[in-house]
């Protein structure tokens, strides 16, 4: 297991689901996890008080994080709490599945921004922290269709945004490197708590069930190693071969 002893990190959206799974498997680890909610409080305690429960320290934040007003307040928080950002997971996002001709320009726009922007908006923000030290790890988490132009017109608005959020990643990780900071994109593949999973995920599934959890855990913690401060820049899919 990896030791990540005098580490933070910032989970965005990690009072449920991957989110809450990833900063519960930081804090195992030894590091310090800022638990972030826009709506969720209860849950995001609750991730708060295991993470305290385990010998962790954790920081709750609350905001909507395509403000970008309200990213600054989190980030202050966090520099006057730890002094230092170590880690950034964008889990945060918006999702919306919906056949595209009952979305309106006001929805559509509002799902596509809420896809991408929270992940912009902490990047940027948080790059003066993680620059002071010359050490970072920033890991957006996707979509599986985020590298290819295929039409998905039930999710059309999610596909445009994290489609986005890729190009933003190669982007970021190109000017990033020089500071020691590397960016990834982590897209998962039928996971466990994908809606409208299949019965028989045999079928579809190469490696013949769902990812995990775990799954994506070690693939996070895979690229918070210090010996991966060369993979910068790479779409990382956690799929069983799914649509390879």
């Amino acid at each position: 297991m990896e030791d990540l002893t005098g580490k933070t990190a910032w989970v965005t959206g990690s009072a449920r689901g991957i989110g809450r799974a990833l900063a519960i498997a930081l804090a195992q680890r030894g590091c310090r996890v800022a638990v972030h909610f826009r709506r969720s409080q209860t849950q995001a305690q609750k991730v708060a008080a295991r993470i305290d429960a385990v010998g962790g320290e954790s920081l709750l934040l609350q905001s909507d994080l395509v403000d970008p007003d309200q990213v600054r307040d989190n980030l202050e928080t966090i520099r006057k709490e730890w002094r230092r950002l170590d880690i950034l997971i964008n889990n945060a996002g918006d999702y919306l599945r919906r056949p595209i001709e009952r979305v309106t320009p006001e929805v559509f726009h509002r799902y596509s921004r809420g896809a991408l922007e929270p992940a912009v908006n902490t990047s940027l923000l948080a790059l003066p922290l993680m620059r002071k030290r010359h050490w970072g790890r920033i890991i957006n988490l996707g979509y599986i269709f985020a590298d290819r132009l295929v039409g998905n017109p039930n999710v059309a608005a999610y596909h445009v945004g994290k489609t986005g959020l890729l190009a933003f990643t190669y982007s970021l990780a190109r000017r990033a490197a020089k500071w020691g900071i590397t960016v990834n994109m982590l897209s998962p593949g039928m996971n466990e708590n994908t809606v409208n999973r299949p019965r028989n995920p045999e079928e579809f599934v190469p490696a013949g069930r769902l990812s995990k959890h775990r799954d994506l855990e070690n693939a996070v913690m895979f690229l918070l190693r210090d010996e991966s401060e060369m993979i910068t820049g790479t779409h990382m899919k956690v799929s069983g071969g799914l649509w390879v």
